[in-house]
């Protein structure tokens, strides 16, 4: 399971999901986050987070299945919510968090024995040479094999960083932010 499946992010994991096999079931909040979705990504089941029994239509979605994992980028409430949907055992893997959301309630990850386990860039940077190769070589597969999920939003010359940091933050921005290098 993917929350804000329609980000960044959410595409590639989409991608290496499918590219190992496993179909995922994507989650985002908006119609137009959908739409935008299933036009770059057809194929796994897009469900808004809006609406009132999305957690009904996973489980249906998933026919049966055991859910042990969820993937997570906004923090907050959509912890406890996605909580209530992975079976006892369960982890949901939070790797982000928006700024207008307050702390996870952990006792929303008791009743089913959910593990919550974060991931950053400070992490990633303590893994051993090997892992990280793995990675590099998992990021040029998909680079390769994908290059429509490196959507561009937008290069800036290198002296234009401010317009580029003022870019990053807009709402609505799809895509990178490039700053080229002057050399």
């Amino acid at each position: 399971l993917q929350n804000a499946a329609a980000s960044g992010v959410g595409r590639l994991l989409t991608q290496v999901a499918l590219d190992r096999g496993v179909r995922p079931i994507r989650l985002v909040r908006s119609n137009q986050s959908a739409e935008r979705l299933q036009s770059a990504l057809p194929g796994p089941p897009v469900y808004l987070t809006s609406d009132s029994n999305w957690k009904e239509q996973v489980r249906e979605a998933l026919g049966g299945h055991k859910l042990e994992v969820a993937f997570d980028a906004i923090g907050g409430k959509a912890i406890d919510d996605l909580a209530g949907v992975v079976d006892d055992g369960g982890t949901i893997i939070n790797f982000g968090s928006l700024d207008s959301n307050m702390g996870t309630n952990i006792y929303s990850l008791a009743p089913n024995n959910v593990a919550l386990k974060s991931v950053s860039i400070m992490s990633w940077f303590r893994l051993t040479e090997d892992e990280k190769q793995k990675d590099f070589e998992l990021a040029l597969s998909l680079a390769t094999n994908h290059p429509a999920l490196f959507e561009v939003a937008h290069e800036y010359e290198f002296a234009d960083f401010q317009k580029a940091i003022q870019h990053v933050s807009s709402p609505g921005k799809t895509g990178i932010v490039l700053l080229k290098s002057p050399v």
